[in-house]
Protein backbone atom coordinates (compact mmCIF):
# COMPACT_ATOMS: atom_id res chain seq x y z
CA UNK A 1 0.00 0.00 0.00
CA UNK A 2 3.12 2.33 0.23
CA UNK A 3 2.96 3.83 -3.06
CA UNK A 4 3.50 7.41 -1.73
CA UNK A 5 0.09 8.32 -3.96
CA UNK A 6 -2.88 9.68 -2.32
CA UNK A 7 -6.10 9.81 -3.31
CA UNK A 8 -8.82 12.72 -3.21
CA UNK A 9 -12.48 12.65 -2.79
CA UNK A 10 -14.59 15.31 -3.24
CA UNK A 11 -18.58 14.09 -2.25
CA UNK A 12 -20.40 16.64 -3.84
CA UNK A 13 -24.70 16.99 -3.87
CA UNK A 14 -25.14 15.06 -7.49
CA UNK A 15 -21.60 13.63 -8.38
CA UNK A 16 -18.49 12.28 -7.01
CA UNK A 17 -15.07 13.69 -7.95
CA UNK A 18 -11.99 11.77 -7.33
CA UNK A 19 -8.24 12.18 -8.06
CA UNK A 20 -5.30 10.09 -7.23
CA UNK A 21 -2.33 12.29 -6.30
CA UNK A 22 1.24 12.12 -5.95
CA UNK A 23 2.93 13.86 -3.42
CA UNK A 24 4.03 16.63 -5.78
CA UNK A 25 0.60 17.32 -6.04
CA UNK A 26 0.67 16.03 -9.97
CA UNK A 27 -2.81 14.12 -10.75
CA UNK A 28 -2.41 10.70 -11.98
CA UNK A 29 -5.81 10.09 -13.04
CA UNK A 30 -9.42 10.99 -12.45
CA UNK A 31 -12.47 9.80 -12.56
CA UNK A 32 -16.32 11.58 -12.21
CA UNK A 33 -19.49 9.38 -11.16
CA UNK A 34 -22.93 10.29 -9.97
CA UNK A 35 -23.59 10.02 -6.36
CA UNK A 36 -24.66 12.94 -3.80
CA UNK A 37 -27.23 12.94 -1.47
CA UNK A 38 -30.22 11.13 -3.02
CA UNK A 39 -29.13 7.67 -2.53
CA UNK A 40 -28.73 5.34 0.46
CA UNK A 41 -25.86 6.01 2.50
CA UNK A 42 -24.72 2.23 1.30
CA UNK A 43 -25.20 3.19 -2.48
CA UNK A 44 -22.97 6.17 -1.66
CA UNK A 45 -20.33 3.93 0.07
CA UNK A 46 -20.65 1.37 -2.73
CA UNK A 47 -20.04 4.12 -5.08
CA UNK A 48 -17.13 5.52 -3.31
CA UNK A 49 -15.53 2.13 -2.28
CA UNK A 50 -15.68 1.20 -6.73
CA UNK A 51 -14.15 4.79 -7.65
CA UNK A 52 -11.22 3.73 -4.80
CA UNK A 53 -10.67 0.79 -6.33
CA UNK A 54 -10.48 1.82 -9.52
CA UNK A 55 -7.99 4.75 -8.61
CA UNK A 56 -5.71 1.97 -6.65
CA UNK A 57 -5.18 -0.22 -9.67
CA UNK A 58 -2.85 -2.91 -8.77
CA UNK A 59 -0.91 -0.07 -6.74
CA UNK A 60 -2.98 1.11 -3.22
CA UNK A 61 -2.39 4.87 -1.81
CA UNK A 62 -1.38 5.60 1.12
CA UNK A 63 -4.45 7.75 2.59
CA UNK A 64 -7.22 8.88 1.59
CA UNK A 65 -8.60 12.73 1.62
CA UNK A 66 -12.48 12.96 1.79
CA UNK A 67 -13.93 16.41 0.78
CA UNK A 68 -17.67 17.31 1.97
CA UNK A 69 -20.46 20.23 1.51
CA UNK A 70 -20.55 20.90 4.92
CA UNK A 71 -19.05 22.49 7.96
CA UNK A 72 -16.86 19.65 9.06
CA UNK A 73 -17.03 19.23 13.75
CA UNK A 74 -13.98 17.99 15.36
CA UNK A 75 -15.26 14.55 15.42
CA UNK A 76 -15.30 14.55 11.34
CA UNK A 77 -19.46 14.34 11.26
CA UNK A 78 -21.42 17.03 9.52
CA UNK A 79 -24.32 18.84 10.74
CA UNK A 80 -27.74 17.43 9.21
CA UNK A 81 -29.19 21.04 8.87
CA UNK A 82 -26.37 22.28 6.79
CA UNK A 83 -24.85 19.65 4.15
CA UNK A 84 -26.30 18.34 1.27
CA UNK A 85 -25.31 15.02 2.01
CA UNK A 86 -28.24 14.18 4.18
CA UNK A 87 -26.99 10.40 3.81
CA UNK A 88 -23.65 11.23 5.58
CA UNK A 89 -24.79 13.68 8.12
CA UNK A 90 -24.45 13.09 11.90
CA UNK A 91 -22.08 10.02 12.12
CA UNK A 92 -18.18 10.55 12.40
CA UNK A 93 -16.85 9.90 8.95
CA UNK A 94 -13.45 9.29 9.22
CA UNK A 95 -13.47 6.30 11.07
CA UNK A 96 -16.61 4.80 9.13
CA UNK A 97 -13.99 5.37 5.67
CA UNK A 98 -10.98 4.21 7.51
CA UNK A 99 -12.98 0.97 8.04
CA UNK A 100 -14.37 0.34 4.75
CA UNK A 101 -11.61 2.01 2.38
CA UNK A 102 -8.65 0.36 4.36
CA UNK A 103 -6.27 3.04 5.27
CA UNK A 104 -6.48 6.44 7.21
CA UNK A 105 -8.80 9.22 5.57
CA UNK A 106 -9.03 12.71 6.94
CA UNK A 107 -12.79 15.00 6.00
CA UNK A 108 -12.38 18.34 5.14
CA UNK A 109 -14.55 21.10 4.09
CA UNK A 110 -15.22 21.36 0.36
CA UNK A 111 -14.05 24.65 -0.29
CA UNK A 112 -11.69 24.74 2.22
CA UNK A 113 -10.22 21.48 0.37
CA UNK A 114 -10.60 23.50 -2.94
CA UNK A 115 -8.47 26.49 -1.71
CA UNK A 116 -5.93 24.06 -0.45
CA UNK A 117 -5.64 22.55 -4.24
CA UNK A 118 -5.09 25.87 -5.41
CA UNK A 119 -2.83 26.91 -2.61
CA UNK A 120 -0.76 23.58 -3.43
CA UNK A 121 -0.82 23.25 -6.87
CA UNK A 122 -3.01 25.62 -8.65
CA UNK A 123 -4.16 29.55 -9.68
CA UNK A 124 -2.86 30.71 -5.59
CA UNK A 125 0.31 29.04 -5.64
CA UNK A 126 1.95 31.79 -5.89
CA UNK A 127 -0.07 33.64 -3.48
CA UNK A 128 -0.48 34.51 0.98
CA UNK A 129 -3.64 36.30 0.70
CA UNK A 130 -6.97 34.79 -1.26
CA UNK A 131 -10.66 33.68 -1.24
CA UNK A 132 -11.75 30.67 -2.97
CA UNK A 133 -15.10 30.73 -4.36
CA UNK A 134 -16.49 27.88 -5.59
CA UNK A 135 -20.06 28.22 -7.81
CA UNK A 136 -21.04 24.44 -7.65
CA UNK A 137 -24.50 23.16 -6.43
CA UNK A 138 -24.32 26.29 -3.77
CA UNK A 139 -21.39 28.92 -3.02
CA UNK A 140 -18.77 27.74 -0.90
CA UNK A 141 -15.69 29.50 0.17
CA UNK A 142 -12.07 28.83 1.00
CA UNK A 143 -9.53 31.28 3.28
CA UNK A 144 -5.84 31.50 2.62
CA UNK A 145 -4.40 33.86 5.02
CA UNK A 146 -0.40 34.50 5.01
CA UNK A 147 0.12 31.41 3.44
CA UNK A 148 -2.57 28.94 5.60
CA UNK A 149 -5.50 27.65 4.91
CA UNK A 150 -7.79 29.50 7.64
CA UNK A 151 -10.54 27.20 9.13
CA UNK A 152 -11.55 29.43 11.42
CA UNK A 153 -12.86 28.89 15.30
CA UNK A 154 -15.56 26.79 14.26
CA UNK A 155 -14.82 25.21 10.94
CA UNK A 156 -16.53 27.83 8.66
CA UNK A 157 -14.10 30.75 7.96
CA UNK A 158 -14.67 32.46 4.83
CA UNK A 159 -18.52 31.15 3.94
CA UNK A 160 -19.82 33.82 2.59
CA UNK A 161 -22.44 32.04 0.56
CA UNK A 162 -24.17 31.83 4.02
CA UNK A 163 -24.66 35.34 4.63
CA UNK A 164 -27.97 37.19 4.85
CA UNK A 165 -29.60 39.60 2.03
CA UNK A 166 -30.81 42.48 3.41
CA UNK A 167 -34.77 43.02 3.04
CA UNK A 168 -34.64 39.47 1.77
CA UNK A 169 -36.92 37.70 4.29
CA UNK A 170 -33.71 35.69 4.97
CA UNK A 171 -32.66 34.76 1.73
CA UNK A 172 -28.83 34.09 1.54
CA UNK A 173 -26.52 34.74 -1.22
CA UNK A 174 -26.30 31.21 -1.69
CA UNK A 175 -30.04 31.60 -2.14
CA UNK A 176 -30.06 33.90 -4.29
CA UNK A 177 -26.53 33.09 -6.74
CA UNK A 178 -26.27 29.86 -6.25
CA UNK A 179 -25.94 27.35 -9.60
CA UNK A 180 -28.98 25.02 -8.82
CA UNK A 181 -31.33 27.61 -6.94
CA UNK A 182 -30.95 30.14 -9.36
CA UNK A 183 -31.77 27.51 -12.20
CA UNK A 184 -34.54 25.74 -9.88
CA UNK A 185 -36.36 29.79 -9.75
CA UNK A 186 -35.12 31.32 -13.02
CA UNK A 187 -35.34 28.10 -15.68
CA UNK A 188 -32.10 29.25 -17.29
CA UNK A 189 -27.96 28.41 -15.88
CA UNK A 190 -26.59 30.85 -13.87
CA UNK A 191 -23.59 31.21 -16.02
CA UNK A 192 -25.45 31.96 -19.05
CA UNK A 193 -27.61 34.50 -17.16
CA UNK A 194 -24.55 36.02 -15.39
CA UNK A 195 -23.27 36.73 -19.05
CA UNK A 196 -26.11 37.66 -20.52
CA UNK A 197 -26.64 41.73 -20.38
CA UNK A 198 -30.33 41.56 -20.95
CA UNK A 199 -31.35 39.40 -18.04
CA UNK A 200 -32.45 41.18 -14.74
CA UNK A 201 -31.88 38.04 -12.79
CA UNK A 202 -28.69 37.46 -14.22
CA UNK A 203 -27.52 40.54 -13.71
CA UNK A 204 -29.04 40.93 -10.26
CA UNK A 205 -27.24 37.91 -9.31
CA UNK A 206 -23.88 39.73 -10.53
CA UNK A 207 -24.53 42.19 -8.35
CA UNK A 208 -24.56 40.11 -5.36
CA UNK A 209 -21.59 38.28 -5.98
CA UNK A 210 -19.95 41.11 -6.88
CA UNK A 211 -20.65 43.06 -3.57
CA UNK A 212 -19.75 40.29 -1.46
CA UNK A 213 -16.55 39.99 -2.99
CA UNK A 214 -15.82 43.50 -2.50
CA UNK A 215 -16.85 43.20 0.76
CA UNK A 216 -14.39 40.02 1.52
CA UNK A 217 -11.38 42.14 -0.09
CA UNK A 218 -12.05 45.66 1.65
CA UNK A 219 -12.31 42.67 5.02
CA UNK A 220 -9.42 41.26 4.71
CA UNK A 221 -7.01 42.68 1.38
CA UNK A 222 -6.47 40.22 -0.40
CA UNK A 223 -4.29 39.47 -3.45
CA UNK A 224 -6.73 37.44 -5.27
CA UNK A 225 -9.96 36.14 -5.61
CA UNK A 226 -10.36 32.25 -7.25
CA UNK A 227 -13.28 31.65 -8.95
CA UNK A 228 -13.93 27.61 -9.08
CA UNK A 229 -16.75 24.85 -9.36
CA UNK A 230 -18.01 23.38 -12.54
CA UNK A 231 -19.24 27.49 -13.57
CA UNK A 232 -15.36 28.34 -13.99
CA UNK A 233 -15.30 26.02 -16.96
CA UNK A 234 -17.16 29.01 -18.88
CA UNK A 235 -13.79 30.24 -19.28
CA UNK A 236 -12.35 34.04 -19.48
CA UNK A 237 -15.81 35.39 -19.89
CA UNK A 238 -16.99 34.61 -16.41
CA UNK A 239 -14.25 35.91 -15.31
CA UNK A 240 -14.20 39.43 -17.02
CA UNK A 241 -17.83 39.55 -15.28
CA UNK A 242 -17.11 38.80 -12.16
CA UNK A 243 -13.94 41.18 -12.31
CA UNK A 244 -15.53 43.78 -13.29
CA UNK A 245 -18.41 43.48 -11.03
CA UNK A 246 -16.28 43.08 -8.37
CA UNK A 247 -14.09 46.50 -9.56
CA UNK A 248 -17.49 48.05 -9.79
CA UNK A 249 -18.21 47.64 -5.96
CA UNK A 250 -14.85 48.09 -4.94
CA UNK A 251 -13.30 51.97 -4.16
CA UNK A 252 -10.64 52.03 -6.52
CA UNK A 253 -8.31 53.39 -4.09
CA UNK A 254 -9.03 50.41 -1.79
CA UNK A 255 -8.30 48.21 -4.90
CA UNK A 256 -4.73 47.05 -5.14
CA UNK A 257 -4.68 45.53 -7.86
CA UNK A 258 -7.18 42.80 -6.32
CA UNK A 259 -6.64 39.72 -8.88
CA UNK A 260 -9.68 37.40 -10.24
CA UNK A 261 -8.37 34.20 -11.44
CA UNK A 262 -10.13 30.90 -13.01
CA UNK A 263 -9.01 27.90 -10.76
CA UNK A 264 -6.47 25.80 -12.70
CA UNK A 265 -8.20 22.44 -10.87
CA UNK A 266 -11.89 23.52 -11.99
CA UNK A 267 -14.04 21.15 -10.73
CA UNK A 268 -11.70 18.54 -9.09
CA UNK A 269 -9.63 21.55 -7.01
CA UNK A 270 -11.62 20.24 -3.61
CA UNK A 271 -10.51 16.34 -4.51
CA UNK A 272 -6.99 17.40 -5.18
CA UNK A 273 -6.84 19.84 -2.35
CA UNK A 274 -8.69 17.25 0.12
CA UNK A 275 -5.09 15.16 0.08
CA UNK A 276 -3.29 18.65 0.74
CA UNK A 277 -3.29 18.69 4.43
CA UNK A 278 -1.58 15.20 4.85
CA UNK A 279 1.63 16.84 2.38
CA UNK A 280 1.59 19.97 3.97
CA UNK A 281 0.64 20.38 6.64
CA UNK A 282 -1.62 23.46 7.52
CA UNK A 283 0.92 25.28 5.21
CA UNK A 284 0.26 26.41 1.38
Amino acid sequence: MNSGDLIGLDIGGTTLKAARVGADGVVQRRVTVPAGGRISRDALIGIIENAVADLDGTMAASRIGIAVGSIVRPDGSMPDTATNLANLAGIPLAPLFATRLGRPCTIINDAQAAMYGEAWSGAARDLRDALMVTFGTGIGSGLLLGGVVRRGAHGSAGEIGASRLPGAAGRSIENAASPVSFQRRHGRSLADALLDSSSVAGQTALGIIGRSLAAAHLLLDLEAIVIGGGMSERGEPLRAAIDAAVRKNCPPEMHHGLMVRLSAHGAYAGAIGAVAPTVLGNRS
